[in-house]
């Protein structure tokens, strides 16, 4: 049975207190083997699945000061598993259990493969849920506000000691999940990731590195019970060339077939002596003519996050855009190719 103490529990430091029922203000985002170490895994190999995470909740060890605890799971393919009653207390953040219900979800935070479509939307409909239920505002941390009081959608990290859900939980798509309704299909906020580590061959003098082969980083991998840095890149690989040397630039292409608008971003990870002046260049091919835009990335900063290059309006007939990373510059460094996201924000 997974850890939990009922509201008025005798004996219980966090509950003894605690009136019935229980007022719930806030939810707290986890990462399952970041947050609950009870089954370790391969450090270097493939996770281990979120229902033997949930097994394992389910039988801590005898000492029950040990294992932590959360109200749900939510796996890759979005199947939901409640572990403890709402009213009752989950310990999964030291300090702030009292008024919160955890989600754990699948299954580490060293790599964005877990954080599928399926993922992201079965949980922001069952946050949606919750704070209906019990009547709260959804304010995001990092989205509605910087003030980590203010908020009551938060991850551990912010509030607790631990790393999850880490920096490749995107928050922006998940904050615009949360406000949608769940069912308007053109209102459904899409996203779309496109990585070098998933081309067969890099362009010509583009040198192949590794997620950890960045600034601060060491080892083979990033072990599985913990999460990735800001330091570290989006992909498995990503790419790394001269300015202003032979060769041919970077390009990512993507297919928008539904109207809205969409914003562009980039990811690159902390490279020692990357490119201060970065040139990017996007084009969407589109009825009525193109739309193209430019912009300049420091490179040096910035790293571990989307980094927004143009919004794109895109008609009702679709349209088929380009982003380019060029190996030009005013300025001397590394450039970096790694990731580019696609995110429809109306």
């Amino acid at each position: 049975m997974a850890r939990r103490c009922v509201p008025g529990q005798a004996g219980s430091s966090t509950c003894a207190t605690l009136v019935a029922p229980r007022a719930i203000g806030r939810v707290v985002i986890h990462t399952a083997t970041s947050s609950s170490p009870a089954v370790p895994g391969n450090p270097c190999g493939n996770p281990v699945p979120l229902a033997r995470i949930i097994a394992a909740v389910q039988n801590p060890p005898s000492d029950p000061s040990k294992p932590s605890s959360a109200h749900y799971y939510v796996d890759r393919d979005g199947t939901i598993t409640q572990m403890i009653s709402e009213a009752n207390v989950a310990f999964h953040v030291i300090g702030h259990n009292r008024d919160t219900v955890g989600i754990e979800h699948a299954d580490v935070c060293n790599q964005p493969d877990p954080y599928t479509t399926q993922l992201y939307e079965r949980s922001a409909a069952l946050v949606r849920d919750i704070a209906r239920r019990h009547a709260f505002r959804l304010v995001v941390f990092g989205i509605d506000t910087n003030d980590a009081n203010a908020a009551t959608v938060l991850g551990h990290s912010t509030i607790g000691h631990h790393g999850d859900p880490g920096p490749y939980w995107d928050w922006e798509y998940y904050a615009a999940l949360l406000r949608w309704d769940g069912v308007t299909p053109a209102r459904r906020p899409q996203r779309f990731v496109s990585m070098v580590s998933q081309a067969v061959t890099p362009p010509t003098d583009w040198q192949v590195r590794s997620r950890t082969q960045v600034a601060g980083g060491t080892g083979a991998c990033i072990p599985n019970s913990h999460c990735a840095s800001t330091s570290h890149s989006y992909g498995d690989n990503y790419w790394k060339t001269t300015a202003n040397s032979a060769g041919t630039d970077a390009e990512f292409s993507f297919n928008l077939n539904r109207q809205g608008q969409y914003k562009v971003s980039l990811w690159w990870p902390k490279v020692s002596g990357a490119c201060r002046a970065t040139e990017v260049s996007a084009v969407l091919q589109k009825a009525g003519g193109p739309a193209m835009a430019n912009a300049v990335f420091d490179q040096s900063r910035n790293n571990g996050k989307w980094n927004d290059v143009h919004t794109f309006t895109v008609p009702q007939t679709g349209g088929q855009g380009t982003l380019r990373i060029k190996r030009a510059s005013l300025q001397a460094g590394h450039i970096l190719a790694d990731a580019v996201r696609v995110l429809k924000v109306a």
